[in-house]
């Protein structure tokens, strides 16, 4: 095969992997708005899940932890706000959502220890005795230094009024999974509920990444029956293991001491026609270290994705919930003689993630131009059951299900 007709080739499977994320791309909205650069490693937790997640039940508490680069210890308020479904802000005044004061202090804080890259870490306990949290709903946490804002963090608080039931899960294709279910609205006392029902699914924990307002297929008296609903599976995450800087482990090519320590992964490859098993963790995360006698670092870790063709249209990132999938400068590869690379400081911990394409122009976001798409791939879905009933001027979260796919 010469070299132009193995361009061509080369160029229809990138064009049939693009026309087919197109047509299947799912709603993109930022999660996450950090002002501040310095800001690392924002975890949500509930009860003693180790995992980080965006979706709380509102009946337990849950902490609020993140990272500042800085040795200084500062004084930072957060403030909390009730959104609707599409996250422009509630008219709602704040008494009617939160019990409590309108804002507080962050009274958690300590410095690292015994680490090259210095940094404070902050934590927010919900409810505490200054803040408490009355409805369900699409939420802001705001972190601010004086007037300077850091960070705003979106979060999905919800109830289980609702009940989600009788899932049934199967592969549609070679590329997509088949998701059906019922939703029981009977303990809510209104017989035009559908009408004031919206559904939406999350992916993998990424809000930036949801299908939105899913229509039931049969309205049945205090019951919603949601059939063929079809989801792109995409491929398994891809990981790396930084829990020690001294032993490098699998997937990690060499460690390198130079002020901070340099992680070089092994390079990845492009493969989007080839499903790759691995058992991971939906593009989470967990902090950890295991060298002795000092706090979890940060460390430089270096990606790099091998392709031969560069993608002149699209922008390439690295994305997971540890950068809370954020397309920015800091998360972008370079590419440079049949490499993508860049370089992101990183705490010490057990990371999934992936890459990502951006069209440059429309700013369209193609999940599996790098990685392909497969009906295999093990994922979670959380169902999202939102409420607006009549003369009410808030979304109420009323039902949430987490749903497992796999097939293997």
């Amino acid at each position: 095969m010469n070299s132009l007709i193995k361009n061509i080739l080369i160029k229809l499977v990138i064009f049939i992997f693009v026309i087919n994320s197109y047509y299947n791309c799912l709603s993109q909205e930022k999660a996450i708005e950090i002002i501040d650069d310095k800001v690392k490693t924002i975890i949500i937790q509930q009860e003693k899940n180790i995992l980080s997640s965006n979706l709380i039940s509102i009946k337990y508490p849950f902490t609020l932890k993140f990272d500042y680069l800085s040795p200084n210890i500062k004084t930072l308020k957060y403030e909390i706000k009730l959104h609707k479904i599409n996250w422009e802000e509630s008219n709602l005044r704040q008494i009617q959502y939160i019990e409590g004061l309108k804002y507080d202090y962050i009274r958690k804080k300590k410095r690292s220890f015994n680490t090259n890259v210095k940094y404070a870490s902050y934590q927010i306990s919900l409810p505490n005795r200054n803040i408490k949290i009355k409805e369900s709903g699409n939420y802001t946490i705001t972190i601010s230094d004086r007037n300077k804002i850091l960070l705003r963090k979106k979060i999905i608080l919800f109830d289980d009024i609702a009940q989600i039931a009788d899932i049934q899960t199967e592969p549609f294709n070679k590329s997509k999974q088949k998701l059906s279910f019922k939703l029981n609205i009977g303990r809510i006392n209104d017989i035009n509920i559908s009408r004031y029902i919206t559904l939406n699914i999350i992916r993998n924990n990424n809000l930036d990444n949801s299908l939105k307002s899913i229509k039931p297929q049969f309205v049945k008296p205090y019951q919603l029956d949601y059939n063929n609903i079809y989801l792109h599976g995409g491929n398994e995450f891809r990981d790396f293991d930084i829990k020690s800087t001294q032993v490098p482990t699998i997937n990690i090519r060499n460690i390198v001491f130079d002020s901070v320590y340099n992680i070089i992964l092994d390079t990845d490859e492009k493969n989007p026609s080839a499903y790759s098993f691995k058992n991971d963790i939906n593009g989470n995360f967990v902090v950890n270290n295991i060298d002795i006698s000092n706090d979890s670092d940060y460390v430089l870790v270096h990606f790099s994705l091998k392709d031969n063709y560069l993608f002149e249209d699209y922008d390439i990132y690295v994305c997971g919930l540890f950068n809370q999938w954020q397309l920015t400068d800091e998360n972008k590869l370079q590419y440079h003689q049949g490499l993508y690379t860049n370089s992101i400081l990183i705490k010490q911990g057990f990371y999934n993630y992936k890459y990502i394409a951006q069209h440059k122009i429309s700013k369209k976001i193609y999940p599996y131009l790098i990685s392909g798409s497969f009906y295999q791939t093990e994922n979670e879905y959380d169902i999202i059951v939102y409420y607006n009933p009549p003369n009410k001027n808030k979304y109420s979260v009323i039902g949430h299900r987490k749903v497992k796919v796999s097939f293997l």
